[in-house]
């Protein structure tokens, strides 16, 4: 039979071979968890794995191979299984698992095979990974090398460790901090306890790898309308696809604010991951308005609106922006009865977004005022606990 009738008769040749050639050889076992941290949520299947810290002792004048064996397989089952490989400076796990290093291919059998063939570095982070399964499943690795390798377990970073799931439908979908819905994106309130040690909370978004993600961590523990300098204590830097990770250190005991945006605007879920040295806890923050009656408008100023109360009420009015790049001018909201002016507020252009809290106010009719960049959309929202009318002058 000719090598060209094997490869089209079939899919997995298994060739077996006599790992007592090596003389090193390391075996371990494992098992991937549904509480895994996710790495990358594609319709809805996690990417679980466990991480290694590997210490070649002769790098460039030998030869590892890493053998993956899952215990569990079945001919249906539609998860797949790889070994990554990425040079390392210390013994610490790697959030991304999708590129920068030695990378596996992932297969839908139950053995696989990676080599470190004269590797250039004498330290690895070794990620076992499998994708597509919800079930827990072991494993044994094996590790095969003509000089010394020393395998250690990475454990999570962090011994407190909580997860959340989210979403980003319909309002919530607020987009990067340039767009004038930032506002309404998922945020959740973080509270730090004291501990022995100084805190430090990391912090990891996951959704759909086409999507860009940012977190951030900002002052107050409640909703924040924008996002500045003064405000953020730790931020993921610049988005990036798939995944984001926030680390805080050296944090004060408290309340926090965490803001989960994308940078498009595409409704799907992701999963939340807050990992910390001291005990923390997270919780979701009412969205804007919560339980109230709202009305919405949008216009190109200069524009001015008649709101009207059926009752006395307190209301909220929030008119937000998107930052102008050739103006500075800010953004201003008033709401007036008659000529008196009941409250104002003004902010920079650069905030892109005014609130209005109001105390009681009587059943009646009153003007909302705004000022800012011309011939530029703003969006207005009305909140009341009875529905109000809202019109244009």
């Amino acid at each position: 039979m000719s090598w060209e009738n094997v490869c089209l008769a079939f899919d997995t040749l298994f060739i077996n071979w006599d790992p007592s050639i090596f003389p090193h050889r390391t075996v371990l076992q494992g098992a991937w968890d549904v509480s895994d941290s996710a790495v990358r949520l594609d319709a809805g299947n996690a990417v679980q794995t466990d991480q290694y810290h590997v210490t070649i002792q002769a790098p460039g004048s030998t030869r590892v191979w890493f053998h993956l064996e899952r215990h569990i397989y079945e001919c249906n089952d539609k998860s797949y299984i790889a070994v990554h490989a990425f040079p390392a400076q210390e013994q610490q796990r790697r959030a991304n698992v999708d590129h920068g290093g030695l990378m596996g291919v992932y297969v839908n059998v139950a053995h696989t095979l990676l080599c470190l063939d004269d590797p250039c570095s004498s330290q690895y982070t070794l990620a076992i990974s499998r994708h597509g399964s919800a079930k827990r499943s072991p494993y044994t690795l094996r590790v095969y090398s003509d000089k010394p390798v020393d395998v250690q377990t990475l454990p999570r970073t962090l011994p407190h460790r909580s997860i959340v799931k989210g979403s980003w439908r319909g309002r919530s979908i607020g987009g990067p901090p340039s767009s004038p819905h930032f506002r309404h994106n998922p945020q959740f309130r973080v509270t730090v306890h004291e501990g022995a040690l100084l805190p430090r909370i990391i912090s990891m978004i996951t959704t759909i790898s086409t999507l860009s993600v940012q977190a951030t961590l900002a002052k107050g523990g409640e909703r924040v309308l924008s996002l500045d300098d003064a405000s953020i204590i730790a931020s993921s830097g610049a988005y990036s696809r798939g995944i984001a990770l926030c680390d805080a250190l050296a944090l004060q005991p408290g309340v926090y604010t965490l803001v989960v945006s994308s940078q498009e605007m595409v409704a799907t879920d992701f999963s939340l991951v807050l990992e910390g040295n001291v005990r923390t806890e997270i919780v979701p923050l009412p969205e804007e308005g919560a339980g109230q009656y709202r009305r919405s408008d949008v216009r190109s100023l200069p524009c001015t609106w008649v709101l009207t109360l059926p009752r006395a009420m307190k209301v909220l009015v929030c008119a937000s922006q998107a930052p102008t790049p050739l103006s500075t001018a800010p953004l201003s909201i008033s709401l007036l009865d008659g000529d008196r002016c009941l409250t104002e507020q003004s902010v920079p252009g650069s905030v892109a977004c005014a609130i209005l809290r109001t105390e009681e106010l009587s059943a009646g009719t009153y003007t909302v005022r705004i000022g800012g960049p011309m011939h530029w959309p703003v969006y207005l929202d009305v909140y009341g606990m009875q529905p109000v009318h809202l019109s244009t002058v």
